[in-house]
């Protein structure tokens, strides 16, 4: 099997070095340190947050991205709103959504 990246995150530190010593065990690996870019999206982590950014591709807005902050909630909530056959013109249906995980917007 090859593995050519893999991303392990969370807050339980003892878990992930538990995690990457099993892994260690049964397979070549290699600690490449903080993540700082990952499918093209640039990581910086700081004490209380994680701001992703793709500025690289967004030249209009040099510095803009995502902030993600530990709100302390690790639930997942969905919203969502239609408005079924309103558009006058042709009936169609209109259809909102967004997804929230930890209360930081991420669909």
């Amino acid at each position: 099997m090859y593995v050519d990246d893999i991303v392990i995150a969370g807050d339980d530190k003892v878990g992930i070095e538990q995690l990457k010593t099993h892994l260690h065990s049964h397979f070549q690996t290699k600690n490449l340190g903080r993540l700082k870019y990952f499918l093209g999206i640039e990581v910086a982590q700081f004490a209380h947050n994680v701001r992703l950014s793709q500025r690289k591709y967004i030249k209009s807005a040099p510095g803009k991205g995502l902030l993600f902050e530990n709100k302390e909630n690790k639930y997942i909530v969905g919203y969502t709103n239609a408005d079924w056959a309103a558009y006058p013109i042709d009936r169609r249906s209109t259809l909102g959504y967004c997804i929230l995980f930890a209360g930081n917007l991420v669909s």
